[in-house]
């Protein structure tokens, strides 16, 4: 629900999606004009590079949007992809885009320990004490967040480089 208010600039009673468990609640109606629809009806190259299914086109948010990347496993336990991969496709993509632009990258690792950081990373962040389930759980989101951190850094120096960081 939080997506469609950002790309909507609404209140979820206003534009509708308040129930991410039932689908026939959650979608997003085209009537709604986003953010998106918006850049591209003004010129602007518009692509989103998604990480998990809370913002999918599941729930309508590829609305003008002409490049919508949500490549992840759809398996019923994952649903989602590591930061790492989501960077990827968004460098690739911001290495070539003319301006003007608008790119969201949704990054979702310290949301779910299912998919968690590269073995380097978790080890930056390895708890001296493994017996206690607390401390090893909030090494883990530790590492998930910084990992992420380092993949949004990607992001910026690729936009430092072409000049586009403004």
């Amino acid at each position: 629900t939080s997506h469609s208010s950002m790309f909507t600039g609404l209140l979820p009673y206003n534009h509708g999606v308040r129930f991410l468990l039932d689908k026939r609640k959650a979608v997003l109606a085209d009537g709604h004009v986003t953010l998106a629809e918006i850049f591209r009806n003004n010129g602007a190259n518009t692509a989103a590079f998604i990480s998990a299914v809370p913002a999918s086109s599941d729930f309508g948010l590829h609305q003008g949007f002409e490049v919508f990347d949500e490549t992840f496993e759809r398996d019923g336990r994952i649903n989602q992809r590591r930061g790492d991969k989501t960077a990827d496709a968004g460098v690739a993509w911001l290495e070539d885009v003319e301006e003007p632009f608008l790119g969201w990258m949704h990054f979702f690792d310290p949301h779910d320990p299912k998919i968690v950081p590269p073995r380097p990373t978790l080890d930056q962040f390895k708890p001296t004490d493994l017996t206690n389930k607390d401390v090893l759980v909030r090494a883990i989101y530790d590492a998930e967040v910084h990992f992420m951190d380092q993949q949004i850094q990607r992001l910026l120096e690729v936009l430092e480089q072409r000049q586009l960081e403004d």
